[in-house]
């Protein structure tokens, strides 16, 4: 009897084990099955973005072969953003379709100003390529200082433009744009009016992209300045995967943390470290020069690789140097370098004082086309005759053999451009 019990309970024992077994390789096999879907859905997820992205693109180049020189818009509607900007709505004139962009661009302006000058300027895209019937950019009013006169072509747009008015303008163009990939979280800074295009970016991914971990940091001084406010509010509160950081480097006196903005200081590495889960991000920068100088070799130093920052500068300086260096006499001396402007008829001598050609040929009284005067734009370009040029930053426009953009680069020895 005593050994028929321990037959059954050794028995039952083994079932008991061999069950647990079985349960254990169901969970586990269940698992790897769940897993094995989930690396094929977010497989499916990413080769589906990048095929939309190539599609998006073909699309955009489709499109703008089409349209390549110059096009006659309307001013549909000018809103007041705030002290000093404002946004203006344009339509085609002809009425027929416009093309999309991607978010991040800017469009190319010739302004035929009432002193007889004819100038071209370059200002972002604010709203999504998603919305077909307009195209809108947010401009803000460069004012006179001491040092320097006040904006030709922002003060037009903000005392010469009405509603009615007709622009010329070149199709959607720029090298800083959001790439399109729903699995790489991002962080959006945009610095004063360098929120327009970052603004962009915000909004296409709201509208194409809800699910994405994205983070904005917008910097100003105080909310006399600030654009949009109302409306980062919302989107943060209708996407879970947004978060809005307002920074206020002067906050007015009354102002609450918290309600009218989130921290007090400029945007810097400290404030991102503080409230960022890690830097495993895509950082898209655009602001003052001085801004996104020290943000990017911060970032740098915190390890974020460069293939995962991008940024947008307003001038020709290099956002990758923090410090100009001096040029000293002797550095001068080995610097001499005469530079033809052939058709102008002017010779001039390049020093190192002037950061680039087109510095120098308006040092000179000439008046070059000139966009973005950073390289992204393409306006600027010149044929150089002779000689040879090196170029003080990356361009995001490149130029064909043969030809430069006389506002990111310097003369390697004696030159003669076609100018």
């Amino acid at each position: 009897m005593v050994q028929v019990i321990e037959i059954l309970g050794i028995t039952a024992l083994t079932l008991a084990i061999l069950q647990g077994l079985m349960v254990c390789t169901s969970f586990w096999r269940k698992r790897r099955e769940e897993i094995s879907l989930l690396r094929l859905r977010e497989s499916y997820l990413q080769e589906s973005a990048s095929q939309a992205y190539r599609q998006a693109q073909q699309e955009i180049e489709r499109q703008q072969s089409v349209w390549q020189d110059w096009r006659k818009f309307e001013i549909d509607r000018i809103v007041t953003e705030a002290q000093g900007i404002k946004s203006f709505y344009l339509k085609p004139h002809d009425g027929k379709e416009i093309p999309t962009f991607l978010p991040g661009q800017f469009l190319t302006f010739r302004l035929n100003l009432p002193s007889g000058q004819s100038i071209i300027r370059c200002y972002s895209l604010s709203d999504a390529p998603e919305v077909k019937d307009y195209y809108r950019v947010t401009i803000k009013q460069i004012p006179a200082s001491e040092d320097k006169p006040a904006g030709l072509a922002s003060s037009y747009f903000h005392e010469c433009l009405s509603e009615g008015d007709i622009l010329d303008v070149k199709p959607p163009s720029g090298q800083f744009y959001l790439q399109r990939d729903p699995q790489r979280p991002v962080v959006l800074i945009g610095g004063g009016i360098g929120l327009t295009p970052v603004l962009s970016m915000l909004n296409s991914i709201c509208t194409s992209e809800p699910e994405r971990e994205t983070w904005l940091f917008y910097g100003i001084k105080n909310k006399d300045e600030q654009i949009a406010i109302q409306t980062l509010r919302k989107q943060e509160a209708q996407h879970k995967n947004l978060r809005v950081i307002i920074c206020h480097s002067q906050p007015l006196q009354g102002g609450v943390e918290g309600e009218d903005f989130d921290i007090a200081g400029r945007i810097s590495l400290a404030v991102l470290q503080q409230t960022l889960p890690s830097s495993n991000y895509q950082f898209y920068i655009c602001g003052p020069d001085t801004m996104m100088s020290g943000l990017t070799e911060q970032l740098s130093n915190w390890q974020v690789p460069e293939t995962d920052v991008f940024f947008e500068a307003f001038g020709p300086s290099s956002v990758r140097t923090s410090v100009k260096k001096s040029t000293s006499a002797s550095d001068q001396a080995h610097q001499q370098h005469k530079v033809t402007f052939a058709r102008s008829g002017i010779t001039a001598q390049w020093s190192g004082q002037q950061d680039s050609l087109l510095e120098l040929a308006e040092a000179e009284g000439l008046t070059l086309n000139a966009g973005c005067r950073a390289g992204n734009c393409g306006t600027c370009v010149v044929a150089v005759k002779e000689g040879n040029v090196d170029y003080i930053t990356v361009a995001g426009a490149r130029p064909e053999q043969g030809s430069c953009l006389v506002c990111v680069c310097k003369p390697k020895g004696d030159i003669v451009l076609d100018a």
